[in-house]
């Protein structure tokens, strides 16, 4: 009997981690490595378009893709229309040359907003990672010095997008009409705007990840959550004899026009209401700010 329960057990604990581990079935997997261009063109339907090869995040050379803006992408014989494939997840990881400049990494947008992942600055608070989805949806900011692990989980039935950024997410509500029946990596096939910058370990689930799923996948390519934004405790600042911040401070996530001063008194630039509550931030945060001064 205790033979049985052991075996019961370990026979238990390996499906519940190939449950959650779903890495392991990607439809489409792009190694962006020299070596693997050939057999992935073949079996995944991809197109190469004027695009050379470069150093990984590990440093390992010709194992990362550079796409250096115009007429540079790598198309995708595949329909991510929300008629053909209602869940799907798309996950890269990218250094882009600039973060403050509109580009696409990846859509099959023929105009609506269809389901793309962009640079973009229109959903507010600066330029950030955005996923479009009948609108644009803003996530974490762009940090072009480097790599970092974008990933984005479209869920038509439940009007749900999840986006990941280095392990940390955002939720919107949302949903897109057909786009093109391909997709496109590098630009909009529609209306260019072009990415330059890198990318690297490009994969396509047709599910919806969930934020266990895609911290999972993050962590076990060897991710990081920096949560240093959300903390700050200092004994030995010149304002007072203990210092504690707990959350950022960043007007809401709209953030601050430059040089503005926070305790200034001066009321912030109009933004939208109500806002969405950053899940990253600390549970009751990012609702009223109250501030204080000193002499």
């Amino acid at each position: 009997m205790k033979h049985f329960l052991f075996a019961s057990t370990i026979i238990f604990v390996l499906l519940f981690q190939t449950n959650i581990n779903a890495e392991n079935t990607p439809i489409i997997k792009i190694s962006c490595d020299s070596k693997t261009e050939a057999i992935e063109s073949s079996t995944f339907g991809l197109e190469f378009n004027n695009i050379n090869y470069d150093l990984d995040r590990n440093g390992k050379d010709k194992s990362s893709i550079r796409f250096s803006g115009q007429h540079s992408f790598i198309k995708v014989n595949k329909k991510i229309n929300p008629s053909n494939v209602p869940k799907i997840t798309i996950m890269f990881w990218a250094k882009p040359d600039v973060g403050d400049k509109r580009m696409t990494v990846f859509s099959h947008d023929d105009g609506g907003f269809d389901r793309s992942m962009a640079i973009d600055s229109r959903a507010g608070g600066g330029w950030k990672w955005t996923a479009y989805c009948g609108s644009p949806k803003g996530s974490g900011k762009v940090d072009p010095s480097k790599w970092s692990f974008v990933a984005v989980s479209f869920n038509q039935p439940d009007n749900d997008i999840l986006i990941c950024v280095d392990g940390k997410f955002y939720r919107n509500k949302g949903n897109s009409g057909n786009g093109l029946n391909f997709l496109h990596f590098g630009n909009n096939p529609s209306f260019d705007e072009p990415y330059s910058g890198l990318l690297d370990g490009i994969k396509i689930y047709d599910d919806a990840l969930t934020q266990e799923e895609l911290l999972e996948i993050f962590e076990s390519n060897g991710g990081k959550v920096d949560n240093s934004d959300q903390y700050f405790y200092s004994d030995k600042s010149d304002n007072a004899d203990i210092v504690v911040r707990v959350g950022d401070v960043d007007n809401l996530g709209f953030g601050f026009s430059e040089g503005f001063d926070p305790f200034c008194g001066k009321n912030t630039a109009v933004h939208t209401f109500p806002w969405a509550v950053d899940m990253n931030d600390h549970l009751g945060t990012d609702r009223i700010m109250v501030v204080s001064s000193y002499k």
